[in-house]
């Protein structure tokens, strides 16, 4: 395997506030052109990111939801394990069900899931609209939310979810 240049798209190879990357798009053609994989690697849904490679006109490998799944492994120099993702995370009804076992409801007042806001509030958190937001929507292997506590209290939220086996991620906008 050749070079292998791995990225965050938000802010990085999109920007943070247009999600958009024409400015850099020659650039990315370049490096693809000179054996160079790209891999992003993002909080986004495999929906989003692959929007993106569509975009682009080329498809990539990439890791979806911080980590959950790795898809088109196959387009990498590396033995793959099958045509899909390969996928470490669990389905949201399940970690909603690992959250509610593990996570007091005293944090969890703290904790707004996006899936549970309207529509018009799922845009104003994540910057999105229209078809971006539903792309956005659309989790495998994650359930974004809006905290609302203190460092204090999103320190305990995040030590409960530990003890169920979950990983909060917090990102820019949501965590996740």
């Amino acid at each position: 395997m050749g070079l292998m240049f791995m990225t965050d798209l938000d802010g990085t190879l999109l920007g943070h506030e247009d999600f958009g990357f024409a400015s850099i798009r020659s650039g990315i053609h370049e490096l693809l052109r000179a054996g160079i994989m790209i891999v992003p690697n993002s909080s986004k849904t495999s929906r989003e990111i692959n929007a993106f490679c569509g975009a682009l006109g080329t498809p990539l490998p990439f890791i979806c939801e911080n980590g959950a799944a790795l898809v088109n492994r196959r387009l990498m120099d590396v033995p793959a394990t099958s045509d899909g993702a390969d996928v470490v995370g669990v389905a949201p009804d399940r970690l909603m069900t690992l959250w509610n076992l593990h996570v007091d409801s005293s944090m969890q007042r703290h904790c707004h899931f996006l899936s549970d806001l309207t529509e018009a509030e799922q845009a104003w958190h994540l910057g999105l609209r229209g078809k971006a937001l539903k792309l956005a929507m659309a989790r495998d292997y994650s359930a974004p939310f809006v905290f609302s506590g203190t460092e204090t209290d999103f320190c305990d939220v995040r030590r409960q979810a530990a003890g169920g086996g979950l990983a909060i991620k917090r990102g820019g906008r949501v965590c996740n």
